[in-house]
């Protein structure tokens, strides 16, 4: 795919020339959308329209003056709203899910089907131009749209965090929608217009058509319920090793401890904080039970946490790094990780399996960002804050 920066000047001119050399004038949607898919159908012609993006993490994008900073319609104060779980998160990188973007494009430009990475929800608005026609098959259709899609795209797919894959953008794939309708999938239809919003849920597959010049504005966001979807796609991420974009155990860590959460907003930062708590403390009792000799590293009482021959050597986590990767799963290892002594960095589940077929002699080292009795104390607390019912 050729990147190059263009002015929105020229960007307008190479879509004006793009539509006058398909049509004459004015020409309604459904012209459009027919005339794409026999494009697509009888691949007859080469046509290659273009797509610009601008990331909005240095500089505002449609609602730039003062009044809008804080209104609620302004996109970027999604990241920082009240029930935003995103905010919990490094949001420091400009490509960080939250931050909006602006995009460009013309007639045919064409998003491939994809959906939201990590299952986060998003949304899509058309400052300028003229429609789009959007197509959409449910989140609780999404293991098969995704294997459908797979099987009619397979060469232009790849693993990510969004679910299982993800398009290569690179290379555009629009299957036919009668090949998915054959597939018995439900595929719905809509038209977004200037001054309009879509919101996309959580891991539903989307894509779309422009049928002429449109500026438009995307972000991702989270809301307190997006939580549950967030457990299925990391419990996916982990068993497919698949590498995340968002650090999910550091966001519910930062979020238990946040006095201005709602209370509903609470019911699920327990409900996940509890399930990864109690994955720590099995990791932690499965070391504790292995004739491997490692050493604890990390703050916090390591009494509960020592193996059968356990040697310790006290060292401070700051002195650490904080969330590296397991080498095999690819996942954050936010409370706690095992370092073997060649380096390599892994979780505590794959740690317990890797331990159990090693030579004894083989050392590894806890280390313990969160000690098991802060987590515990942390779990509590929240459950103390829940409201009554």
């Amino acid at each position: 795919m050729e990147l190059r920066s263009n002015s929105l000047q020229r960007y307008r001119h190479v879509a004006r020339h793009m539509h006058s050399s398909w049509y004459r004038g004015v020409v309604n949607v459904a012209q459009v959308e027919h005339d794409f898919w026999k494009l697509v159908f009888d691949g007859l012609y080469q046509v290659v329209p273009e797509n610009g993006l601008v990331n909005d993490f240095f500089t505002g994008l449609g609602l730039r003056s003062a009044a809008f900073n804080r209104s609620g319609w302004n996109f970027k104060s999604l990241l920082h709203s009240r029930d935003s779980m995103l905010r919990f998160t490094d949001n420091m990188s400009p490509t960080a899910p939250g931050h909006p973007s602006l995009h460009t494009s013309m007639l045919y430009s064409a998003q491939s089907w994809d959906c939201a990475p990590h299952g986060l929800y998003a949304l899509h608005y058309i400052h300028y131009g003229g429609p789009q026609v959007w197509y959409s098959i449910p989140g609780k259709d999404h293991d098969e749209a995704e294997a459908a899609i797979t099987q009619l795209s397979p060469d232009l797919h790849r693993k990510s965090s969004t679910c299982r894959f993800q398009i290569r953008k690179d290379l555009q794939a629009m299957p036919p929608l009668t090949s998915l309708l054959n597939k018995r999938l439900p595929v719905h239809r809509g038209l977004l217009k200037e001054g309009q919003i879509l919101v996309v849920f959580p891991q539903a597959h989307v894509a779309c058509i422009s049928t002429g010049f449109t500026i438009s504005e995307s972000t991702h966001f989270a809301p307190s319920q997006w939580l549950p979807f967030a457990l299925r796609v990391y419990t996916d991420a982990f068993q497919n090793h698949v590498e995340p974009s968002i650090n999910l155990p550091e966001m519910l860590y930062k979020a238990a401890q946040d006095d201005k959460l709602s209370g509903d907003a609470l019911g699920h930062v327990y409900t996940a904080l509890k399930a990864f708590r109690d994955l720590e403390a099995e990791g932690r009792q499965r070391l504790q039970n292995t004739d491997i000799v490692y050493r604890h590293v990390g703050k916090g009482n390591p009494s509960n946490n020592t193996g059968k021959h356990g040697r310790q050597r006290m060292q401070h986590a700051s002195d650490e790094p904080t969330s590296p990767k397991c080498r095999i799963c690819q996942q954050f290892c936010f409370f706690s990780k095992v370092v073997e002594t060649i380096g390599s960095v892994l979780c505590l589940q794959h740690a317990c399996d890797r331990i159990a077929i090693l030579a004894k002699t083989h050392e590894f080292v806890l280390v313990s960002h969160v000690s098991l009795e802060e987590l515990n104390a942390l779990v509590e607390s929240v459950s103390r804050r829940l409201p009554k019912r």
